[in-house]
């Protein structure tokens, strides 16, 4: 038996721009493994990148591409998707921990410190609500 998670609509934006981020790694890691000399030799290295790529597809499947007019709570397979998942919220948390401390003197900074501040805080209470953990090492 799987266990489902649902996805607050406040949070599916936050995940679909983490996947879009790890979509880049994945796809930046695939195009620098096919520049190799050696690449041919050792396909073997094209497996991680295009499971990880095949994982970030997968879950972008389930909860929408697109952004909608009126978001809603998605739910997903969490047995399948967990480490996916955990990996684009975390790594979007990351950033938006930078982005808090955007220099003041950008134009716009305090608004982006804002912006940064409540994402933070939305994609913090959605993994301590669901008991998520950040990968260890990260």
């Amino acid at each position: 038996m799987s266990t489902t998670l649902t996805i607050p609509a406040v949070i599916v934006g936050h995940v679909r721009c983490g996947l879009h981020g790890e979509l880049g790694q994945a796809g930046s890691e695939i195009d620098e493994l096919s520049t190799l000399p050696d690449r041919e030799a050792y396909p073997e290295r094209f497996g991680e990148p295009l499971r990880q790529l095949d994982a970030v597809r997968a879950l972008l499947d389930a909860i929408g591409w697109g952004e909608t007019e009126n978001p809603e709570p998605v739910e997903i397979d969490l047995d399948c998707h967990r480490s996916t998942l955990l990996a684009a919220i975390t790594g979007l948390l990351d950033i938006e921990r930078d982005y808090m401390d955007v220099d003041p003197g950008f134009e716009g900074a305090e608004r982006q410190r804002e912006r940064s501040r409540r994402a933070v805080r939305e994609i913090e209470d959605f993994l301590a609500s669901n008991a998520l953990q950040q990968p260890e090492g990260d």
